[in-house]
């Protein structure tokens, strides 16, 4: 299903679904224009109105934060890590056009360089090309990048890279927001004009639109911010934090991209693979035992689960796999198939947000 779809699906249920719960019985059941008057004590009442105004902020902060806040923050570790940067020189050895805009084009790199622990690696790396004329990322040649030490996004950047806002995309959010504003403001005053009749805020209770719009945008935005990252193992954040931060603006680079930009190469050996019984999207979590030895000669074993592909499970079994572990945190693994530097060209990027 298609993002639109699924932004229509939240806006109903965070705004147009608690309404008709509120006023289909005073207009569509009672008969009468008037309707029912819920009535709490003026206590009740109180601290409904008390637990919204505290609601509304969060949700005016939240929002904030993750779509207007991160539009400056991104230009400025963009410029950031343009100036103090680690730099590092990569070799592009796959290049293909995802789509050509005119002015510019949005393309997709393979790029194959030794990470901030010296390991060579390869790896796959979109972004818009201002200059296609002058065919400066072609197969075959190299590419100088910076990377960002913490792994901010966005994590890893090309050198020379102009700073742009997107005007269009900065309005739509900031008019969101001024939105939301208005919209909490008035949608109190315009409930105590319409449910008031004369008993002040009795008519506010827990389960009134304007005390659960905001808690429902919450709810929703821990959900895809926490919940749906952490259970997918972290690899929904990975291009999202290496291009440019996730749409909630995560404060924590991805496990997986620290791994790909930090971590040293070693031979594991998979003792245990067993499935965990949980799903996501319909492909099933699997719990990996392994044991390898690290740079310093110790022997370490680890567990760690991840998502497998349906097409992928029956290749699931012991033997010897490469892997990426953190030198400070050797627990820490990533199975590396996909970015030895003579790993089969990827077809897309890991995921987008």
């Amino acid at each position: 299903m298609s993002k639109n779809f699924w932004k229509g699906y939240m806006f109903f249920f965070i705004f147009l679904f608690p309404m008709i719960f509120e006023y289909a019985p005073m207009i569509g059941f009672s008969g009468t224009d008037d309707g029912p008057v819920f009535s709490s004590s003026p206590g009740w009442a109180f601290t409904c109105l008390g637990i919204g105004v505290t609601a509304w902020v969060l949700f005016i902060f939240f929002y904030y934060k993750a779509f207007v806040r991160s539009i400056i923050g991104n230009a400025g570790r963009i410029k950031k890590t343009i100036r103090d940067g680690v730099p590092v020189t990569a070799a592009i050895v796959q290049k293909r056009l995802l789509a050509d805009k005119g002015s510019y084009q949005e393309i997709a790199l393979e790029l194959v360089f030794k990470n901030l622990s010296g390991t060579l690696i390869r790896m796959p790396y979109e972004f818009n090309d201002a200059k296609p004329q002058e065919r400066r990322f072609e197969k075959g040649s190299s590419i100088r990048m910076r990377i960002d030490p913490a792994l901010r996004a966005p994590a890893m950047i090309p050198e020379g890279i102009t700073v742009t806002t997107n005007v269009a995309y900065a309005a739509r959010n900031i008019g969101f927001l001024l939105g939301l504003i208005v919209f909490s403001a008035g949608y109190l005053v315009f409930s105590y004009w319409l449910q008031s009749k004369g008993y002040g805020w009795r008519f506010m209770h827990f389960w009134h639109p304007w005390v659960t719009i905001p808690l429902w945008g919450l709810f929703f935005g821990v959900l895809l911010d926490v919940v749906i990252v952490k259970l997918a193992g972290d690899e929904g954040g990975f291009m999202g934090s290496l291009m440019g931060g996730s749409a909630v603006g995560a404060s924590a680079p991805p496990k997986e991209l620290v791994l790909v930009l930090k971590g040293k190469m070693a031979t594991a050996r998979v003792l245990n693979a067993q499935q965990t019984g949980m799903y996501i999207n319909e492909q099933p979590q699997v719990r990996f035992e392994l044991e390898f030895t690290d740079h310093k000669g110790r022997l370490r074993r680890v567990t760690f689960k991840k998502i497998i592909s349906l097409l992928n499970l029956g290749g699931v079994q012991q033997g010897e796999r490469p892997i990426l572990y953190l030198p400070e945190d050797p627990q820490q693994v990533l199975f590396a198939d996909e970015y030895l530097p003579d790993a089969p060209i990827a077809t897309g990027p890991i995921s987008l947000n």
